[in-house]
């Protein structure tokens, strides 16, 4: 779920979904110091901490008509819990600009992800915030499929999207790498993708999704 954190990646995701015969348009600001920043344009924006008060920063998406999706206040994300929010901006924005545009194996679309999101009634709610977890886990999946479709059925000029990808998960994948080396306790260390870079594949990263979907409620519970 990390891949989300990029302008790049979301612009990417943005670009192979969206209908290329409408005039919508997306800034992504990583850089937001308030919610109007590039108001009059539909924007995903991130707040770092400078903004938000916390350790880590918060994405959200804001219509060019100025109302906001926020995954914490919507419910749908667990308070105090990281690595979702930029996903779930990604799902408002996609059901705004997107759609009904089906993508992925099996079909869904922007709107109906958006409308299995559930509103937890209070911070123990795990069955909710589990059923989001999953929602979150079908969308990576249903875009990581629509992208690996597109890279093998259409002609690219230079990279394809799949490409791009892989390799933005290879960085990762050695970024924790070299967090687990220089961290001595091993509960804080992250769980690789794969142990080598070249084992990466999206068919993999889908795998792990399912795994993430079959075990959704458990960790909304641990998350936080």
């Amino acid at each position: 779920l990390q891949l989300a954190g990029t302008a790049a990646v979301i612009e990417t995701i943005f670009d192979c979904l969206s209908d290329p015969r409408t005039t919508q348009d997306l800034v992504v600001n990583t850089e937001a110091t308030k919610l109007t920043d590039g108001q009059g344009k539909n924007r995903v924006l991130f707040f770092g901490k400078e903004v938000a008060g916390t350790a880590v920063g918060h994405w959200v998406y804001c219509t060019a008509k100025g109302k906001e999706w926020n995954s914490y206040e919507k419910g749908h994300q667990k308070s105090g819990s990281h690595q979702f929010c930029q996903s779930f901006a990604q799902i408002y924005m996609l059901a705004d600009l997107v759609g009904d545009k089906e993508f992925g194996s099996p079909k869904t679309s922007a709107r109906k992800l958006l409308a299995n999101l559930q509103e937890a009634q209070n911070a123990k709610d795990f069955k909710s915030y589990g059923a989001n977890v999953r929602v979150v886990a079908m969308y990576w999946s249903a875009a990581l499929t629509e992208l690996q479709q597109q890279s093998q059925s259409t002609k690219w000029q230079g990279q394809t999207p799949e490409e791009y990808l892989l390799k933005e998960l290879q960085g990762i994948n050695q970024e924790l790498r070299e967090h687990n080396l220089q961290t001595r306790r091993k509960t804080e260390h992250f769980n690789l993708i794969a142990e080598r870079e070249e084992d990466i594949s999206i068919d993999l990263v889908i795998r792990k999704l399912e795994f993430i979907s079959r075990n959704a409620e458990e960790i909304a519970e641990l998350v936080g």
